[in-house]
């Protein structure tokens, strides 16, 4: 687990994060690879959606993009747009809480 959030004392900040920011394990998961991801890449943007299993309610997978720019945002969107739209579509499968304003 500490190649994939980057090394260091990903445990610790990981455990703050839901301890005294109150996240759940899976919202906290998340923050912390964007956080490291944003980190190691000099990334500006980083942003994510939950997308979930058609016809269920279960998370299916997270969306994960970096950017240094802006328009890379934009270009972010379209593709969430395509990927809900693969996955069954439509805002059920993106769960709001999860989903960086996108």
């Amino acid at each position: 687990m500490g190649a994939l959030f980057g090394g260091g004392d990903w445990l610790g900040e990981f455990q703050q994060l839901v301890e005294d920011d109150g996240l759940s394990r899976e919202e906290a998961i998340i923050e912390l690879y964007k956080r490291r991801l944003k980190r190691a890449g000099d990334f500006e943007f980083v942003r994510s959606i939950r997308v979930l299993k058609p016809d269920s309610d279960r998370p299916y997978f997270h969306l994960v993009y970096a950017t240094r720019h802006a328009k890379g945002v934009n270009r972010a969107c379209q593709g969430r747009e395509r990927v809900l739209r693969a996955t069954g579509g439509g805002a059920r499968h993106a769960d709001p809480r999860l989903n960086d304003g996108w």
